[in-house]
Order: structure tokens, then C-alpha cells, then sequence
């Protein structure tokens, strides 16, 4: 096995540069030929400049005596090759033994994740430092974000390699000297450059500097040593409790009360759920007791379901077999009934031992929550949160995964209910789906991860931490390699009206920034203006780089003495067919309906766009 102290993979050295003509340059280098990976010793020219540079500054500010092996990646292009830089690394991991590996590179988009965590891992375990870059224009870039890797980020802040600042964050380790600067190169033989390429050469040449000194240090040392010399240290303030999952358990027969919009899908979609509901509950005025499920919901698909009866929670025995009380919104309940029917469910469940899973926030029921989990019972809530994401730089993953998210025109439109019925048939056809859900009941449906941010959530964060949070529970769900992402927005696409700030969609716009869908189904209305429609389509395709491929029709409207408060009625099949026909003509694309047949075509016609 071959020893060096450093190895550089970049583009190669030019070796005719005559900065460089007292230096001693080895290398190879890794090159496709008809799609195979194939190696050519000796040779590592660079035809770029890039790694040129990467070369002077190592080597100017190293320990005089460092030994440097580089490998070129690049051949002619400027653009990295993921299989090149794999079969580099395994190749060094095999092949060399070194303290140090540069890689003045990223990718934005990695395809096999885990062979790259993998091959990382290794050369952590053999205690060999990998320091890496991240991109350049501002993404998330691999492997720099790696846990076992050291990042580097540019700052125009520092000027010399003595300059550089430690940052308490999950990716990004140190940032240094990444401004303006004259480098070596190769056609010219100097270039005025800037980047997190060149800072993560100067970071490279410190480390070297320490493990000269501390032959012994590990990782994890020399990091702390650095942190210890570094101009400035950036602490991190990343508290959030970001993974709702965290809490978040299986139960296996439940009670559900009381039988409102959130409960609907969970009784019609109980299929795609991993327990059996044993009781469906409701309060006495709501005018549900006694009725069969079957003649409230659609979409169901199974028949012991829509035969049960709604029961009285006021008349339930408690000491039956149900294991978990699923409790839905009952704020309002609390106002009519001049009840706290929180309490009543949490007393209750700390007396007959049943565990908890609630759609609202049950912060200020603390002292009882934590009575409750005193006595062995498991508790789930989704909580408000005001503590974000830090020391992030505004970088953002990026996914190759397929993504599809369901917008809408407005509120209380079947979106949610769309995404489960897509989730249905694209399990029933074998995909793997992963899914970022917008409501409480998400993980329930077996969903990734959650963010809540409708109705009982009040959510001070601003802009930026709605995108890093959910572009950061993006980037998990697709770290699990799904072959397709399913997730939504809540509410409307733009406004109406402009009145009052609640009318206002922003937010929509922020979680959109966060998931960056590659195609968008549209919700409508039967008493939507065509134009309306129009706006929100040109909205959503300007904010984000996506394209609307699709218009579901949820076919209720209120009825003629139209007010604010007014009930909704199903529109007939004949309004239906000639509303789908005209919104056509006018829009241009295709308008499904939420029937079984038109989901169907729906999911086609999603699988047919990405195939293609």
C-alpha cells in the first residue's frame, strides 16, 4: 500500500506550471469510457486549471515535507462525475494510506447515498480526515454534509489562511478564505478566483499543520484544536425538536373521538393505517350518535368499517380492549359544551391505562400529560414550535427524487383527502411512496414525516425557517429512496382578497419553497372563475419551478342563499360533466373528478409524466 499524507481529488496538476517545477507531483487519473470506470496511471494532467489551484495552496502552506498524491476526476468537464468520485474514494480506501483527502467538490444530488455514507464511514473508522467543499452556489452539497466528513464553507470575511471560524452546526464545520484571490492555473497561468473550493484547501493545509504536531489526533481532535484557534466561533441555537417522528408510536386498537374533518380520513382511509379502530365516538348534540359509518363517509373500502355505529363518548366503557384514544380537535367542543374535554380524555386515560395520540397542541396540559407518561401510558401531540433551524447559511438539499404536491384554489376542497387517495392506488401498484403530510394525522397513514401548520397551530416562524424545515424533511424522505414523494399545501393558492392578513397565502408559498415540487395537481371549485383558476396556476408555475399537470374538481358547492356560513352541497353528475368539459376547453389541461376512475387516470397520468 502506498503512503501519502495528503490526497488531492480534483482535476490533476499541470505539471509544466513553473510555480511547481521543484515539486514532486504523482497522480492518476479516473476517466468513463463507454459508461465503464477505467484508471490511467501516471497520468493526471489537468485540462481545467481547477485543481491546479487546489494543488498551490496546499502545497504553499503545508509542512514543507508533506507528501501529496493526486487524482484527476474531471478529464474534459468541469462537472462532476458521481461514479468517478465513488470509485476514487474506494480506490484510496484500498490503495493509499494518508491522513488527509481533499475533495474541493460537491454534488448537489446524490443517487446512491449510501454508498457514499458508506465508503465515508470507512475512512473514518481508519481515522483519515476527509475535508470537503461545499457547492458554490449555495446548496447542500456531498459529501461536505456528511456527519463524517469535515465541511468546509467560503467566507469573504477572512483574507489569510490563518483566518478561519468554527461553526457549532450538523453540516458545515469551519468557513475560510473563500474571496477573491489569484491562484495558479492553467490556461492562464494564473486566475482571480473565489469559492469553498479554495477555503476548503486552506482548512486542508491547517489540519495538516495540526496532525504534524499531533500525529495522534483523530477527527474529532483536530476539530476541537481548530475550534480552539478559530477568529470566531458561530454557537448554534438548532433546539427545535425537528423530527415529529420522535414521539410518535404504533398503536393497535383505537378509540375515535369525536367523528369530525380530521377523523373522516382516518375512518375512510383506515386501510393504509397500521391498527384497527375498535370504537368511533362523538358528543351527543353533534346529531351522529347511532349512525352507521357507511351512510356519512365515501372512499372506504372496508365493510366492518362502514358498518359500525358512532357511539356516545359519554357512555363508553373505558376497560374494554382498545389500547389508544385518537383525540381530534376539540377546542370548539370545549366552547359549545362549556366542557374541557381534554382533561375528561387524559383523566381517563390515566385511570384505565389507555395511551394518547392528540391532533392539538397539549403544551399547556403539561402537568396531566406528564402524570400521564408517569403512568406508563404513551402520549403523541404535535407542538408549536418558535425555535429554528441555524447556522444552515441558507443552503438547501436539493432531491432527484420524483415530487408531486397537491395545491388547492381554497380551503376545505379534498386535498388531503386527494394525497391519501393517490397514496392508495400507488401502493396498490407497487410504488414506493414517500410522504411529507401537512395534518396531524400523518405519521397514522404511515407518512415519513409531518408539518403541521393548519388549523390550532400557531407557528411564529418567519420565512426562512419554514423552508429550511421542511426542505429539511424533504431531503429525509428522500434520503429512503422512495420512487416517488407525495405531499400537499393546506388553504388556497392566492388570495381573493387583500382585506386582512388572514386572507393573505404566503405561507403556502413558503412550505412550497421548501418542497419544490417538480409538478403540482390543482384543487378547484365548481364556483371558481376560470380566471381565478388561471391565476393560481401562473402563480405556482412562476414562484416555483414546476408545472400544474392537473385539475381535481371537488364537486360541492354552497347553495343559493350563498353566505359565509352557508352549507355545501354535491353538484349533480351532469353539472359535473359540463363543468370538466368547459374548465378543459378554457384551461388547457386535463380536469379529474374524485371518483375511483378518475384517481386512477389521475395516477397515470403522474407515473406516464415522469416515465417520460
Amino acid at each position: 500500500m502506498e503512503k501519502y499524507d495528503c490526497v488531492i481529488i480534483d482535476s490533476g496538476v499541470d505539471s509544466s506550471h513553473p510555480k511547481l517545477q521543484t515539486c514532486k507531483l504523482e497522480g492518476m487519473s479516473f476517466f468513463l469510457e463507454n459508461g465503464v470506470v477505467r484508471i490511467a496511471k501516471e497520468d493526471f494532467k489537468d485540462k481545467i486549471g481547477h485543481g491546479t489551484a487546489i494543488f498551490g495552496i496546499i502545497s504553499s502552506n503545508c509542512p514543507k515535507d508533506t507528501s501529496i498524491y493526486n487524482i484527476s476526476i474531471f478529464n474534459d468537464s468541469d462537472s462532476v462525475d458521481e461514479e468517478l468520485l465513488y470509485s476514487a474514494l474506494e480506490y484510496v480506501y484500498k490503495n493509499i494510506k494518508c491522513k488527509v483527502v481533499n475533495i474541493s467538490m460537491g454534488i448537489k444530488t446524490c443517487d446512491q447515498l449510501e454508498r457514499l455514507n458508506n465508503i465515508c464511514e470507512k475512512f473514518n473508522r481508519k481515522n483519515v480526515m476527509l475535508v470537503s467543499a461545499f457547492d458554490n452556489d449555495g446548496s447542500m452539497s456531498y459529501p461536505a454534509c456528511l456527519e463524517n466528513v469535515i465541511g468546509i464553507d467560503a467566507s469573504s470575511e477572512y483574507y489569510n489562511i490563518t483566518e478561519f471560524e468554527y461553526v457549532h452546526g450538523r453540516e458545515i464545520n469551519f468557513r475560510a478564505k473563500g474571496g477573491i484571490q489569484k491562484v495558479l492555473w492553467t490556461s492562464p497561468k494564473y486566475a482571480i478566483v473565489q469559492g469553498s473550493s479554495f477555503a476548503c484547501a486552506y482548512m486542508t493545509s491547517n489540519i495538516l499543520n495540526v496532525l504534524e504536531r499531533h500525529p495522534n489526533y483523530n477527527k474529532n481532535d483536530v476539530i476541537e484544536y481548530l475550534k480552539t484557534r478559530s477568529k470566531n466561533t458561530i454557537e448554534s441555537s438548532d433546539a427545535v425538536q425537528e423530527n415529529e417522528v420522535n414521539n410518535f408510536f404504533n398503536p393497535e386498537k383505537v378509540l375515535i373521538f369525536p367523528f369530525n374533518k380530521e377523523m373522516h380520513s382516518l375512518v375512510a382511509f383506515n386501510d393504509l393505517c397500521n391498527f384497527t379502530i375498535s370504537k368511533i365516538c362523538d358528543i351527543r348534540m353533534s346529531s351522529n350518535i347511532n349512525k352507521r359509518i357507511g351512510s356519512l363517509l365515501q372512499y372506504s373500502n372496508d365493510s366492518i368499517i362502514n358498518d359500525m355505529i358512532i357511539e356516545n363518548i359519554d357512555s363508553v366503557v373505558w376497560d374494554e380492549t382498545f389500547d389508544t384514544v385518537i383525540l381530534g380537535h376539540v377546542e370548539l367542543l370545549n366552547q359549545l359544551t362549556k366542557r374541557d374535554i381534554t382533561t375528561e380524555i387524559i383523566e381517563k386515560c390515566k385511570f384505565y391505562h389507555k395511551n394518547l395520540i392528540c391532533m392539538d397542541d397539549l403544551s399547556k396540559y403539561k402537568e396531566e400529560i406528564n402524570s400521564l407518561v408517569q403512568s406508563n401510558c404513551k402520549v403523541y401531540y404535535l407542538c408549536n414550535s418558535t425555535v429554528g433551524i441555524s447556522n444552515q447559511f441558507g443552503k438547501l438539499y436539493l432531491t432527484n427524487r420524483p415530487v408531486v404536491c397537491v395545491a388547492g384554489t381554497n380551503r376545505s376542497q379534498g386535498k388531503y383527502t386527494l394525497q391519501l387517495l393517490l397514496r392508495r392506488h400507488l401502493l396498490e401498484l407497487g410504488y414506493s411512496v414517500g410522504q411529507l403530510g401537512t395534518e396531524p394525522t400523518s405519521l397514522l397513514f404511515g407518512m415519513d414525516e409531518v408539518f403541521h401548520y393548519g388549523y390550532s397551530v400557531i407557528n411564529t416562524s418567519y420565512f426562512e425557517q419554514t423552508v429550511l424545515r421542511v426542505n429539511r424533511l424533504m431531503k429525509r424522505i428522500s434520503d429512503k429512496n422512495p420512487d416517488i414523494i407525495l405531499t400537499g399545501v393546506q388553504s388556497g393558492t392566492v388570495p381573493y382578497i387583500y382585506d386582512n392578513l388572514q386572507y393573505l397565502t404566503n405561507r403556502q408559498f413558503e412550505v412550497l419553497m421548501g418542497i419544490i415540487p417538480d409538478i403540482v395537481v390543482l384543487c378547484i371549485n365548481p364556483f371558481d372563475d376560470v380566471d381565478y383558476i388561471e391565476r393560481s396556476i401562473k402563480a405556482l408555475e412562476s414562484m416555483v419551478n414546476t408545472r400544474v399537470i392537473a385539475c381535481v374538481l371537488y364537486p360541492m358547492k354552497f347553495s343559493d342563499n350563498f353566505s359565509t356560513y352557508s352549507k355545501k352541497e354535491k353538484i349533480t353528475n351532469v353539472e359535473e360533466f359540463n363543468l370538466k368539459t368547459e374548465l378543459y376547453r378554457a384551461l388547457n389541461i386535463p380536469i379529474f373528478s374524485f371518483g375511483k376512475d378518475d384517481v386512477s387516470e389521475l395516477t397515470e397520468l403522474i407515473i406516464n409524466y415522469f416515465s417520460s
